[in-house]
């Protein structure tokens, strides 16, 4: 199912207004879309190393971390990993790619130093 806006033509009762919004919001939405997928793919490659590394902890310190009494403490180990390194994911995607500039925004940088 296409989200598709229909192409606006000659006669349309449209303002000029609408019109650059409507072709704003079809080079964005694309973009956005990219964006999203390569923030969630940030976030699931940060949670699995975390994993991992959670659970190189039963190597590390098996009398601590493992799988008879100590499965609580590994459990939360494993878990704790999994959710900072999905963070240090999603912050280090988001340093490196912010969300896509709006037009004014690129307009304005397009413009000279001194211009801004």
């Amino acid at each position: 199912m296409s989200q598709d806006l229909p192409p606006i033509r000659a006669g349309d009762l449209v303002t000029p207004e609408l019109a650059r919004s409507l072709r704003r919001q079809r080079e964005l939405r694309p973009k956005l879309r990219m964006w999203g997928k390569g923030l969630l793919m940030a976030v699931i490659s940060g949670s699995a190393n975390g994993f991992t590394a959670g659970l190189s902890a039963i190597v590390i310190a098996p009398d601590t971390f493992n799988g008879g009494n100590g499965l609580g403490s590994t459990v939360k180990l494993i878990i704790a990993a999994g959710v900072m390194g999905a963070a240090t994911g999603l912050f280090g995607y988001l340093k490196q790619s912010p969300l896509p500039p709006s037009e004014e925004e690129m307009a304005r940088l397009s413009l000279p130093p001194e211009a801004r």
